[in-house]
């Protein structure tokens, strides 16, 4: 106990002297001092080799260093600097990289429609530009503004797709950043559960790799996870993550680390009674914050400062400081401020029985509520409401009499009043739950979409290897004629598999072509050693039912390569057979080979077939997207009958195959 007091002690020291001592004097580490002199000479070496790209590139280099290190106005000037260089060479890349930094800056100081507008362009540009990756980072930008003013649903919406787009291109940079911002959009709108679920998800990113996080977003988690541990009152783990996020943000002269991590200890303070100590941390930050020009900083510093006042009894004080809060949370459209604002002077007004201030601030703070998180919950007005009207009729002492009636009726009111609140809030609750998992659906389905096409396009290749070695063994044995034959007809199949690779079904008739095809072109390759054999339901309407292409080709070409081509039998029969049988269509395909126990034996139990493999795994994709089963029964047909060779059995649901192209 004594140990842990004394550690939290030092940091006490070090939180209210050091930063003090780094901005307030310039006083930065070496390492600092040197990379802002090696970026300024950067610039001199662009403007010696008169490359405007190169200035403009180290003029937004030293731009992002002095944001870093919380020097608004330099780091302003240099980004304009940088985009008019840009924007002289119409350089589209170096715009859009730079204007969507900017736009964060205007985002610090509490310029929401600025930001916005900006976002909004850049996003535009990047995806004009087919930069998929980085209009991703953009819209993440532009969901944290929108957190900032309260519309969670679009920020909601603009986050997903972002982290959609970002794995649309499987690009894993920084990607615990998408996490990061989802979590802390559940955290604005109370959904604890899943705020440290995704901000879990993160830091086990960031924990794997640099590159999935980088330092800022590992100084957000650390963040996230202190300010979760506190909720919980785990002040034990909740200040030991404040403790890492300060040293590392100290080390690296990073201001808005080391602001939060100060803020962010004074509720432990609070809990332990020491609200003197607290104001100091809470004006530190306030002073901090407001030298770098952090709107969103400058209000909750001056917020903190404020509840502080409440506690040690100076409520004129608090009053004082929240009313320059509030002009600020209002001049920049800080909502969910503003709300704690007008909760704070209610409180104080109330308190002091200035019932009529108390009931005006209880109703803007209200108002307010409900227009963010669309609930119409009025109870505390009404309580105060009636505190006020009592004050303002005391003299009417004649209807005390009719009390005990107008209670009975109030009750009746509010008890049904509750009721449909909850039944409102449920309804609510239950289309957000709706709202996000239709949402997750569509995300995970499109990923899986893509990897079916990655799949396909991986079987083609592993199909064209084969056909080219066979028309390359007919040239080196000088066998023309059949070189060019093959190789026409390998041309007309390859049309075929293009036309339908693009597609996740086709049409039944057409895949029997392309079987047709293929088994040709085995037979010419291997001398029509073997009879091949094709039977079609005439209850199936092949024009009708759809398929995924080039579905049972692997197991073809298994039957002919490791069953047909070893056996001596002098009669060797390949044959397909499609069977209607209830809601399913069946597949056979059936040799007169070797068999698989014998074939696997002879290659050792090594070999796995990988367009088989491919295969497979398309299957397990298209249950997931569809719904639907497809099922493979294999067979070494001499351990069930007196005949030798191999039986495949595909069971494909009728369901599948008539399946709407919107589906």
């Amino acid at each position: 106990m004594i140990k842990n007091q004394f550690r939290f002690l030092k940091i006490v020291v070090i939180l209210i002297i050091a930063p003090l001592s780094i901005f307030s004097q310039n006083n930065y580490s070496q390492s600092t001092i040197e990379k802002l002199h090696e970026l300024r000479e950067n610039v001199n070496i662009a403007f010696e080799k008169d490359d405007s790209l190169s200035i403009s590139r180290a003029y937004y280099k030293l731009a992002l260093k002095f944001d870093y290190i919380g020097e608004s106005d330099s780091c302003d000037y240099f980004y304009r600097k940088a985009l008019s260089i840009a924007n002289n060479i119409k350089n589209s890349k170096a715009i859009a990289v730079i204007s969507n930094s900017l736009a964060t800056s205007y985002s610090d100081k509490g310029l929401h429609d600025e930001a916005e507008e900006i976002y909004s362009e850049v996003v535009d540009r990047f995806l004009s530009l087919k930069d998929t990756s980085a209009a991703a980072g953009v819209m993440l930008n532009l969901s944290a503004e929108y957190v900032d003013i309260g519309k969670y649903e679009k920020a909601l919406e603009i986050a997903l797709n972002a982290l959609d787009f970002k794995l649309s291109v499987a690009d894993s940079s920084n990607i615990a950043a998408y996490y990061v911002q989802i979590g802390v959009l559940f955290n604005s709108v109370g959904n604890t559960a899943k705020w440290i679920e995704y901000i879990q998800i993160a830091n086990s990113l960031a924990k794997q790799n640099t590159k999935y996080g980088d330092f800022y977003r590992r100084m957000d988690i650390l963040n996230e996870l202190g300010a979760y541990y506190l909720g919980e009152e785990d002040y034990e783990k909740a200040e030991c993550y404040y403790d890492t996020l300060y040293t590392q943000s100290s080390k690296n002269d990073y201001v808005a680390g080391i602001t939060s991590s100060l803020s962010n200890l004074i509720p432990i303070l609070k809990k332990q009674n020491r609200y003197s100590d607290a104001l100091e941390f809470a004006q530190t930050a306030f002073k901090l914050s407001e030298s770098s020009k952090k709107t969103y900083k400058i209000i909750t510093s001056l917020i903190e400062i404020a509840e502080l006042n409440i506690l040690l009894s100076k409520p004129r004080l608090a009053e004082k400081t929240l009313l320059k809060a509030m002009e600020m949370a209002s001049k920049f459209n800080f909502p969910n401020e503003l709300i704690t604002v007008y909760n704070l002077l209610s409180e104080i007004n109330s308190e002091s029985k200035n019932y009529a201030k108390a009931y005006f601030y209880t109703k803007k703070y209200q108002t307010l509520k409900d227009s963010i998180e669309g609930k119409n919950t009025k109870q505390i007005i009404a309580e105060l409401e009636t505190k006020y009207q009592t004050e303002k009729k005391d003299n009417q002492i004649e209807l005390l009499n009719k009390e005990n009636l107008i209670q009975e009726d109030k009750i009746t009111f509010q008890n049904r009043t509750v009721i449909g609140l909850i039944l409102f809030c449920v309804l609510v609750i239950t289309l957000f739950i709706l709202f996000y998992t239709q949402s997750k659906l569509k995300a995970q389905n499109r990923v899986l979409n893509i990897h079916q096409k990655l799949l396909r396009s991986q079987m083609n290749p592993h199909f064209i290897f084969n056909a080219l070695i066979a028309i390359q063994n007919y040239i080196l044995k000088n066998k023309k004629f059949e070189a060019s034959d093959y190789l026409a007809q390998f041309a007309s199949l390859m049309r075929s598999i293009l036309e339908s690779s693009r597609d996740d079904f086709i049409l039944l008739s057409r895949e029997i072509e392309l079987l047709e095809y293929y088994v040709s072109l085995q037979q010419l390759r291997f001398e029509d050693s073997f009879r091949f054999n094709l039977e079609i339901d005439n209850n199936i309407d092949v024009e009708n039912l759809q398929i995924p292409p080039m579905l049972i080709q692997p197991f073809i070409e298994n039957a002919v390569e490791h069953g047909l081509r070893k056996t001596i039998d002098a009669d060797k029969i390949l044959s397909v057979k499609y069977i209607l049988d209830n809601n399913s269509l069946n597949i056979y395909i059936e040799d007169n080979g070797i068999g698989i126990e014998k074939s696997l034996e002879n290659m050792g139990n090594k070999h796995q077939s990988y367009a088989m493999e491919i295969t497979k795994e398309r299957l397990m994709n298209i249950t997931k997207i569809y719904k639907e089963n497809i099922h493979i029964v294999i067979q070494d047909l001499s351990q069930h009958e007196n005949r030798r060779g191999t039986q495949i059995k595909f069971i494909i649901p009728l369901k599948l195959m008539t399946r709407n192209e919107n589906d």
